[in-house]
């Protein structure tokens, strides 16, 4: 299977020959099985879960200790100083 966009034999992106389509129904056939593996093994999918909740947590506070968290209060500054707040604020309204 090849995309072909302007009419000639090449496929018009790369490796576009090894695309594969996929329906609407197959994303519900993998959430089946994947909870028929959950079924079958509870503990190690619990474990395996727990895992990535373990690590997305620690990546959040060494993150956040290091000063890598975006600080939602320069956010609020910025919003407000685009929306004119601080020209109200300073008396140089328009």
């Amino acid at each position: 299977m090849s995309i072909i966009h302007d009419g000639s034999s090449t496929p018009s992106l790369p490796y576009a020959d090894r695309i594969r389509l996929v329906t609407s129904d197959k994303p519900f056939r993998w959430l089946g099985l994947g909870w028929r593996d959950f079924i079958a093994a509870p503990v190690a999918s619990l474990c395996y879960g727990l895992l990535f909740v373990i690590i997305g947590f620690a990546l959040t506070v060494g993150l956040w200790h290091a000063g890598g968290i975006f600080d939602f209060t320069a956010c609020k500054r910025v919003h407000a100083a685009g929306s004119g707040a601080d020209n109200r604020i300073s008396g140089n309204q328009p």
